[in-house]
């Protein structure tokens, strides 16, 4: 089966890549200025590529852009595939997305979602730029009817969105609509499922505000201890009075309580035994930024930050609880100048604080206090059909009280262990280089190298005993983007990375003091090197567009000989696909994924145990009433196949799921 999928996919990508190119060479007279581009739709709507360079366009008025020579690794969940998929949750958002991998378990952090088969550390997330340190127990809750887009970064290369870690950042646009708009979602669906959302923006001088409240709960399935409810709030303000001043507040709400499923064959005893729950959950999100536009050659950005989450933990057999508590806030300041024609200079600083008075997670009961300063300067130049880009990024911990278990010694004893503190961490140094050229106007070559320390998790061991060495991590990212406008955008590339002393999760766990299961940590050299492919169509004849993706991987890692060895943990493909149709007031939408075989000890009585290979085919359909009132009735059906695929030991999915709704704007 894979070697048909693959051969298949790998026909239809080099076409695509093939037709793209021919396009681009016999040239098009809508095609108006040199790659990156984007698509933008004029009153016949007959759509056409449009402008220009992402140093004048991004990095000076948007000075946490990332460098141009990302684009290759980057990604988008637009508002339309939003709309069009109708995920519940951000999680559900993602799952398209090319190489999206997602876990999804019943313990504290629910669903991990992940890219290039990195899962340690997993992506960070960042919400309008913000990037938030504690953010994993949050996205397979939030609302997507509050995301205006997802902007994805696959590469360890992020630099300008906060201190996103090395294995590429997921950063959230909160919606807002810019004319006075109300919009309603009433939905219901197997397992007693349910949702509700209602959004009102209303325009202000030189602006708008947006607020909305959202409900959505299940009663999960029979026997399985997969309850979920929870209530949502938001507030979105943009003000923009003349050129020079730009003001974006976000506010986040959410309050409920989880369930964590039930584990089943062929998970160990201690994990199929627990019953377990988050009951209450409550988190608040806050974000502000200002930017100042000083002239055309300068901009200014001061951003701050912070978060509380409030989750008590409940072992509904033993009666146990404990807090799962901890705050967080930063601050970021950023310049922008030009200080030559065709240069973009960015430099700034940043602080962040976290604290978790009672520990978080593994390491519940233990107290965590951190803070982390950092600076980073990027410069940008333009050449003309050539631009390069160069960073640096450093930061550094100072551990106020990280009282961790397992800090010394193996996992017993963990009461007693002694905690961190006062304490500086290893400083930690990034560098990026990338650029993009223009080999046509429709069509770019993009190049980007990164390297990077990663400081070992404070406390963390081996199953020995010993303790955790830091990593480097090496990544390069290079390939091509064709944009034609019979065809739409193709993105074509390869990457390789290497981890040297490179940090893995392991399969073995210990049991510490208050009872949590923790894993065992190990280094070991790693390198993966793939292909990831990704095409968007234009709308065809107003009625037709699909979108595609590909990403073909090999990964390996040494084995206690210290030989190189298939990595079997990690999927080697992920494919994605789909269309969206509309006809009049009718519109569907099909979607699938592919994830290829991998295998994981975790959670299992008896060694590996197979995983992944599924497909995951799920559809929608609607119709439109209505004119300046619209009223949309639909239905969604996921996991068309009613396959019970596992992506943990232990942890199915649910099988179909079918839900209808209705929408309204007005």
């Amino acid at each position: 089966m894979k070697g048909r999928i693959f051969a298949v996919v790998s026909v239809f990508m080099v076409g695509s890549t093939l037709f793209a190119a021919e396009q681009a060479a016999l040239g098009s007279k809508e095609i108006v200025s040199a790659a990156p581009a984007v698509i933008a739709t004029n009153s016949s709507t007959k759509e056409i590529l449009i402008s220009a360079s992402a140093i004048k366009n991004n990095a000076l008025s948007r000075p946490t852009s990332e460098p141009v020579g990302l684009r290759i690794a980057s990604s988008e969940v637009t508002a339309e595939d939003i709309f069009r998929q109708n995920p519940a949750t951000l999680t559900d958002a993602l799952n398209y997305s090319p190489g999206a991998w997602t876990e999804t378990r019943g313990r504290k952090v629910k669903q991990f979602t992940s890219f290039r088969g990195q899962t340690y550390p997993y992506p960070d997330y960042a919400i309008d730029g913000m990037w938030f340190r504690e953010f994993h127990e949050l996205p397979y809750l939030f609302p997507a009817p509050d995301i205006e887009r997802v902007e994805v970064i696959r590469s360890s290369a992020a630099l300008m969105t906060g201190l996103s870690g090395l294995s590429g950042v997921i950063n959230v646009v909160p919606k807002l609509d810019t004319e006075r708009t109300t919009r309603t979602l009433a939905e219901y669906g197997t397992d007693n499922s349910q949702r509700y959302h209602v959004s009102h923006t209303e325009p202000i001088p030189d602006g708008s505000i947006q607020v909305s409240v959202g409900h959505q709960s299940t009663d999960g399935e029979d026997d399985m201890n997969a309850a979920e409810r929870m209530n949502t709030g938001s507030l979105r303000l943009h003000w923009e009075p003349g050129e020079v001043v730009e003001w974006d507040t976000f506010l986040f709400f959410l309050q409920g309580a989880r369930e964590f499923k039930i584990a089943d064959d062929p998970a160990n005893t201690s994990t199929k035994n627990k019953v377990e729950e988050y009951d209450p959950i409550q988190s608040v999100l806050f974000g502000t930024r200002l930017r100042i536009h000083e002239s055309d050659f300068a901009t200014t950005e001061l951003s701050l930050w912070g978060a509380n989450r409030e989750e008590q933990y409940v072992n509904k057999v033993s009666g146990a609880k404990h807090d799962d508590d901890d705050y967080e806030y930063g601050i970021q300041l950023l310049q922008a100048v030009s200080p030559i024609e065709n240069n973009i200079l960015r430099f700034g600083g940043l602080y962040h604080h976290w604290v978790a008075p009672d520990g978080k997670r593994y390491y519940a009961g233990k107290r965590n206090d951190i803070e982390t300063l950092s600076v980073v300067v990027v410069d940008e130049h333009d050449f003309g059909k050539l631009k390069m880009d160069a960073g640096y990024r450093y930061s550094r911990e100072y551990i106020n009280d990280y009282a961790a278990y397992g800090v010394e010694g193996s996992g017993k004893g963990l009461g007693t262990a002694t905690p961190i503190e006062n304490e500086w961490a290893s400083p930690l140094h990034r560098v990026n280089l990338g650029g993009s050229y223009a080999l046509h106007p429709a069509v770019a070559l993009y190049a980007n190298y990164s390297y990077g320390q990663l400081d070992a998790p404070s406390g963390a061991i081996t199953a020995s005993g010993a303790s955790l060495g830091g990593e480097d991590r090496h990544m390069a990212d290079a390939g091509l983007e064709f944009n034609a406008n019979e065809f739409g955008t193709i993105k074509t590339g390869v990457f390789g990375i290497y981890q040297d002393n490179g940090i893995h999760i392991t399969a073995n766990t210990y049991v510490n003091a208050i009872g949590e299961e923790a894993p065992y940590y190990e280094n070991r050299d790693g390198r993966q090197y793939g292909f990831e492919a990704e095409w968007r169509s234009p709308w065809y004849l107003q009625r037709l567009s699909l979108f595609a993706s590909a990403q073909l991987m090999h990964a390996e890692a040494k084995d206690a000989q210290g030989d190189y060895q298939e990595d079997k943990e990690i999927p080697a493909q992920v494919y994605t696909g789909g269309l969206y149709l509309r006809e009049g007031r009718f519109d569907a939408s099909f979607f699938g994924k592919y994830v290829d075989d991998y295998e994981n000890a975790r959670f299992s009585s008896t060694g590996p145990q197979p995983l992944g290979d599924y497909f995951d085919l799920n559809a929608t359909a609607g119709y439109t009433f209505g004119q300046e009132f619209k009223t949309r009735a639909y239905i969604t059906l996921n996991n068309l196949l009613d396959d019970d695929y596992s992506t943990v030991v232990g942890y199915y999915d649910a099988g179909l799921h079918v839900t209808a709704g209705v929408q309204c704007e007005f």
